[in-house]
């Protein structure tokens, strides 16, 4: 008995013996302290915790920079060549015409429109001879030209050349004499042009032809074509 009582005294005097040597290190050790001043080393385990809701999201950061340009791509393949274009345009348009009288004409007691009664050329088909009128196919720019011999004995001549009725310009010579003009002339497609004689006088003529009136395109216009030009 006496001897299990001495090994009980032994046993708390050497704790106590430890507890007191290392408290820094016992200290440093362990978070739990023992009544008699000791700390003791003890871990306690639990189970982990149910896990949150996930908090707001912060703030955007500020935008980087732009980085540095990157090297050119590699060249691509070659296309496919392009379907061939149209070639078809408007065919030129041809027009001139030269028309002749072989008998006198006049004199009328009012303004008249002079017949002809002989063509020599009508490329185009668009001057009348009967009626004495050029119809413009083409909005284009045309020239214009005429000839007449007047009356020996009684009557003088005066010829007016007149675009959809308009007076453009005229010739006027007396008896025996010839005379002409010419004009060149901006048509719209449609435009009519053509010669009179005026009241009381008169147009010799005969086989030789001395009466003409000529006319011919020179050239197309397109629509803004006028605007360029001025």
């Amino acid at each position: 008995m006496l001897a299990v009582t001495m090994n009980i005294s032994f046993l708390l005097l050497l704790l106590s013996t430890t507890c007191w040597a290392e408290p820094e290190l016992q200290a440093t050790q362990t978070s739990h302290q023992s009544p008699a001043g000791c700390m003791n080393n003890i871990t306690i385990m639990s189970p982990p915790g149910v896990q949150g809701p996930p908090g707001p999201p912060g703030h955007y950061g500020e935008p980087g920079r732009p980085g540095n340009q990157g090297p050119p791509g590699k060249l691509g393949p070659q296309g496919l060549p392009g379907a061939p274009g149209s070639t078809t345009t408007d065919p030129p348009v041809h027009v001139v015409f030269t028309a002749v009288r072989t008998s006198n004409f006049g004199p009328n007691n009012e303004e008249t429109t002079i017949p002809f009664q002989v063509v020599h050329t009508n490329i185009g088909g668009h001057f009348d001879k009967d009626t004495g009128h050029f119809t413009s196919p083409v909005r284009a720019v045309y020239h214009f030209s005429f000839n007449f011999l007047s009356r020996s004995s009684d009557y003088n001549l005066f010829v007016i050349l007149k675009h959809n009725g308009h007076k453009i310009t005229s010739t006027y010579e007396g008896k025996g004499r010839s005379a002409g003009g010419s004009a060149v002339l901006l048509l719209e497609k449609g435009d009519e042009v053509w010669l009179d004689l005026g009241k009381n006088y008169a147009i010799y003529d005969n086989a030789n032809m001395y009466s003409s009136f000529s006319g011919f395109l020179l050239f197309t216009m397109e629509d803004d074509d006028l605007g360029k030009e001025s």
